[in-house]
């Protein structure tokens, strides 16, 4: 092999040339940074989705374990299987229907973050109000018809009364509920989710505490109904003191003194920026539902519901971890789109999903080892356990597949690409999902557990329909439109859509007249060299 020679020195037999110093020094250089930009997006992510994970998880395994409560004190098997019937039922019809419009807050408040419009928060919490007031007659009436709906739909009749109580009274608690969902929006958007963790803790083990003392003072499953609608107040009276306490009114609900036009938020945008992230909660929790009908349908009868319902409990739990970096991902998406920070979305988004795989990875082995014993925590009933052990592989399989979805509907989320996720969970679950689950669990044969693999189906595609569209995102290009769309929030972001959108294309126009006129010159050159 020929002697490289280099200035002073010779070097031979090597292979490769070597890279000049200044090379060296950039690619060195260009690494660190990357770098040091994973190591920042990771604390920033964790610093929002662990304290959101322990706020999850308690409200979760409160929620929860006040189940065993019942199967320990009221021990009639209708009741208890009402009660899981009910609950299901009041989340998906009450809890998720406030809770999801209330993520409209979070898309808005991120991004007045991220362009330091904190003071306009109190003009979209303006209309988020007006919008839960629509959401609440919903929600009680559904509540309300509860008992002659799930009948028409085939469920157990000795079920449907005890369900159709347990919604009215928890239907108490919605409002506050709600509330407090989208207040903490605001402030985990800001970058403090700490707060968020205390109140709903604090309200967790409240509703913990006064289930145990309800339940084993003799007032049966219904004493679960009304610690859990007391909780939610109780989580709204905290995050208010807080917001006091600290003086964040001015960014949290306070409007302007004077009336402006500036930071304005129509009841239109808010809900055409909150729907489709409703909508993505709300496909969800209703496949769960349909879900629970046809656990209905399958032989076992109200074993193989509150089978399926302890099943759901179980992997709600899990999946909160999951529903904690989908925040996380949508706030920190939100704040880079509001201070225009293009290039570290995709860095942001590699970082993310690193770190739900690994999660995934784990909370998937747990389940599948110690699933059968954490079901057993619930009730000792022989028939509903039996069928909730039985399926256990089903809900292991839905683990990986959420924890994508999710994190991937966040980034859409903060981005204002909701609508997508929207459509592709929709279609994931109702064309193919729900579909099989019916299929495997009532034709096939394979009862309880088909239902579940038909979940991980509906799952698992709408997380490969969302990773392809952020596949084909030009971050550059949607940062304007999010800013044009959310920055000025009414006129002024009107007249200035155009003139950002006909810059941008004067620049793309101009660069490709430098290089085509770079290449013409160094071709004339060249031409009059020859």
């Amino acid at each position: 092999q020929a002697a490289v020679e280099l200035p002073g020195r010779v070097q031979k037999h090597r292979s490769v040339v070597p890279f000049p110093l200044q090379m060296r020094e950039q690619m060195s250089g260009h690494k660190a940074s990357c770098l040091q930009a994973v190591a920042e997006e990771t604390r920033i992510l964790l610093s929002i989705a662990v304290p959101s994970l322990v706020r999850l998880a308690l409200v979760q395994m409160a929620d929860r374990t006040t189940i065993a409560f019942v199967g320990a004190y009221d021990d009639t098997p209708e009741h208890l299987a009402g009660c899981v019937l009910g609950k299901m039922y009041f989340n998906i019809t009450g809890v998720s229907v406030g809770i999801g419009l209330s993520i409209g807050m979070s898309t808005f408040a991120a991004q007045n973050f991220g362009r330091g419009t904190n003071h306009w928060n109190g003009l979209v919490l303006r209309q988020c109000r007006r919008v839960f007031m629509g959401a609440f007659a919903f929600s009680f009436a559904m509540a309300a018809l509860s008992r002659p709906l799930l009948g028409a739909l085939g469920q157990p009749t000795e079920v449907l009364l005890p369900c159709q109580l347990f919604s009215l009274i928890s239907a108490i608690g919605l409002p506050a509920l709600w509330m407090s969902s989208a207040m903490q929006c605001v402030i985990i958007s800001q970058g403090s989710a700490v707060p968020g963790m205390v109140a709903d803790g604090v309200a967790s083990l409240t509703n913990l505490a006064l289930s145990y003392v309800l339940l084993r003072g003799g007032t049966g499953f219904l004493g679960l109904a009304w610690a859990t609608a007391a909780s939610y107040w109780i989580s709204l009276l905290l995050t208010m003191l807080y917001v006091v306490a600290t003086g964040r009114q001015a960014t949290v609900w306070r409007l302007p003194e004077e009336p402006t036009t500036e930071g304005e938020v129509s009841l239109g945008l808010f809900l055409r920026t909150s729907l489709p992230s409703a909508m993505c909660m709300w496909i969800e929790w209703w496949a769960a539902e349909v879900m629970a009908i046809i656990a209905g349908w399958l032989p076992g009868g109200t074993y193989s519901v509150g089978g399926h319902g302890l099943l759901f409990n179980t992997a709600a739990i899990f999946y909160m971890a999951f529903v904690a970096n989908s925040i996380a991902a949508s706030t920190r998406i939100g704040n880079l789109v509001g201070a225009k920070q293009a290039e570290r979305i995709p860095v942001c988004i590699a970082t993310g999903s690193a770190l739900v795989i690994g999660l995934s990875v784990l909370i998937s082995s747990l389940l599948f080892v110690e699933g059968p014993t954490i079901l057993g925590f619930y009730t000792q009933e022989r028939g509903i356990l039996s069928e909730a052990i039985g399926a256990n592989a089903g809900m292991v399989l839905t683990i990986a597949p959420y924890s994508l979805m999710m994190f991937f509907l966040g980034v859409l989320r903060g981005g204002n690409l909701q609508m997508w996720g929207a459509a592709a969970m929709f279609a994931s679950f109702y064309f193919f999902g729900i579909p099989m689950s019916a299929y495997l669990g009532l034709e096939r044969g394979f009862g309880l557990l088909g239902v579940w693999f038909g979940n991980a189906l509906g799952m698992g595609l709408s997380a490969l329909a969302i990773t392809a569209k952020l596949c084909c995102v030009d971050w550059s290009q949607q940062v304007i439109r999010a800013n044009v769309q959310e920055g000025g929030n009414g006129k002024l972001a009107e007249g200035l859509e155009e003139p950002l959108l006909a810059a941008e294309a004067a620049l793309a126009t101009v660069g490709k007249d430098l290089v085509a006129g770079g290449q013409g010159g160094r071709g004339a050159a060249t031409r009059g060299g020859s």
